[in-house]
């Protein structure tokens, strides 16, 4: 019987017991508006959670005239319990809509699901941006709309 139960603690504390690798993000591309315009854009890198998001890259900003390139990088170390990827997602906050200036579009590209590793990933993605997203009332700060 001892020996019974000694067998399931180890298992069970094992199923709890969890080891933490770096995954990291390269992530670069183009984006594409296909109005003839100058547009602005802030690009973070999500991790999809059941509760809250994780941000888990720097905000990068940009401008294009109908393209714009971008390069980013992440990294996330967990995901939770029982949980073998990273779901991740670009928030892409951006002017490139029929309306002018404002108001801004706040875009979701899904980029899909990633191993947790103790490695690095590097992605190239092309992405219409053109009034895609919903209404948003990010302010850029400082950025010109120039």
């Amino acid at each position: 019987m001892g020996r019974f139960l000694f067998s399931l603690i180890l298992a069970l504390a094992s199923t709890v017991i969890h080891v933490e690798s770096l995954t990291k993000f390269h992530i670069g591309g183009q984006l594409i508006c296909a109005l003839d315009k100058k547009f602005i854009y802030v690009i973070t890198l999500f991790e999809w959670d059941t509760l809250f998001d994780d941000n888990i890259s720097p905000l990068t900003t940009g401008r294009g005239h109908w393209t714009g390139n971008f390069h980013f990088e992440g990294q996330d170390n967990w995901d939770g319990l029982w949980d073998n990827f990273f779901e991740l997602y670009m928030g892409i906050t951006h002017n490139c809509n029929k309306g002018g200036v404002l108001p801004y579009r706040t875009y979701r590209f899904h980029m899909g699901d990633f191993l947790i590793n103790d490695g690095e990933y590097t992605r190239s993605y092309s992405i219409n941006i053109t009034n895609a997203g919903f209404e948003d009332k990010l302010v850029f700060g400082n950025i010109s709309h120039g």
